[in-house]
């Protein structure tokens, strides 16, 4: 779909959401984000099957690896996905590893076609987690499917010649408050577009 924009939006308190706010839109999203959602799960898990002896499941596996370890791993959106699938695997019979994704993939989807029916929209992060209500505080669209990752020095901000107010900008994206698109001065533009960036 070459001629769909998307609308990103920065969530009150940080954190950009994608806004999918139809059938055509949700449907662009699984097809762009489906084919590598889940790729670093898979390699997780084939990973752990190499490493782990014959007496042990791949979870075994990683439990048995030393604490702090175990710990960072398990806050991963890699192993969290691949515990979902192995979890929804265990609960059919004579379901495999990748039935579990399977079957994820329709949880995911039922979902948010069922928020984008009753809410008329659907968010996802940029690690693929969704929410169906987000408060606004910026917004950028865009031609293709890359989630804002602004920075310090992507800011710039700018006054008409002869103009006494200052406009903010981060990278494409202008700078509001509400309705508000113009500052009285320098810093304060300066600050407001820092809340839309992260820290270098």
């Amino acid at each position: 779909m070459s001629d769909m924009d998307y609308l990103f939006v920065m969530e009150d308190g940080g954190g950009w959401w994608l806004k999918v706010d139809s059938m055509e839109k949700l449907t662009d999203y699984f097809e762009h984000t489906l084919p590598v959602k889940y790729e670093g799960a898979i390699n997780l898990y084939r990973q752990s099957l190499l490493d782990k002896t014959e007496e042990e499941t791949v979870l075994e596996h990683i439990m048995s690896k030393p604490l702090a370890e175990r710990i960072a791993l398990m806050k991963t959106n890699d192993f969290q996905l691949m515990y979902a699938a192995i979890l929804l695997a265990e609960k059919q019979e004579h379901a495999t590893f990748l039935d579990g994704f399977r079957l994820l993939n329709l949880e995911v989807g039922e979902a948010a076609i069922k928020n984008l029916r009753e809410r008329g929209a659907v968010y996802f992060n940029s690690k693929g987690g969704k929410t169906h209500g987000v408060t606004a505080k910026q917004f950028c669209r865009r031609k293709n499917l890359i989630f804002p990752q602004y920075k310090e020095s992507d800011i710039r901000i700018s006054q008409f010649t002869g103009g006494t107010h200052y406009y903010a900008y981060v990278g494409d994206m202008q700078i509001g408050d509400g309705e508000i698109l113009k500052w009285n001065s320098y810093e304060e533009a300066y600050k407001k577009a820092c809340e839309a960036v992260r820290k270098e």
